[in-house]
């Protein structure tokens, strides 16, 4: 089944922040989630969330870029999100500084739906913005999120974190 491949970018610098609103349901999943992988001191991915991490690290890689590490908060909000983005069947952003305590410097979000996780990442790729936040050296953490809809549609999320202060962005 062939999928239309749909994706949006945004970025936000703490000091720039964009308020929307947005609904609010990723936070419920992602305070839990946060809070397991905080008292843990581990993240654990999913086959589909391993397969989305290794596809982004390895266009960052190929571009002489280090390979970002799972950010606890990036990640509880990136599976949240791609989690509302399949039940409602359409992507869109969240409202990007939601879900993060204080200590973040910068944020970027990448949403997008298609046949696959390959696919949308080749998409980002291909996408100048999408591939700026992707290719952004700034970034010190991630979170990626796959949850496929109802009709099989595959709907991924990554959220770019970079905690800290803003000196030398």
């Amino acid at each position: 089944m062939s999928h239309p491949l749909t994706a949006g970018s945004e970025t936000t610098v703490a000091d720039n922040t964009r308020h929307r609103r947005r609904p609010r349901m990723l936070l419920a999943a992602g305070v839990a989630i946060v809070a397991l992988a905080v008292l843990t001191g581990c993240i654990n991915l999913n086959a589909s969330q391993t397969t989305a991490l290794n596809a982004m690290n390895h266009d960052r890689n190929v571009n002489h870029l280090a390979t970002l590490p799972v950010q606890a908060q990036a990640q509880a909000k990136a599976q949240a999100w791609a989690n509302n983005l399949a039940a409602k069947g359409y992507i869109y952003h969240s409202n990007l500084p939601t879900g993060y305590s204080s200590g973040w410097c910068s944020l970027g979000e990448n949403v997008g739906r298609g046949g696959s996780v390959a696919q949308v990442e080749t998409a980002y790729m291909k996408s100048p913005e999408h591939r700026a936040n992707i290719l952004d050296g700034r970034w010190a953490g991630v979170g990626v999120g796959v949850a496929v809809s109802a009709n099989g549609t595959t709907f991924t999320v990554q959220e770019f974190y970079k905690g800290g202060g803003c000196t030398g962005s």
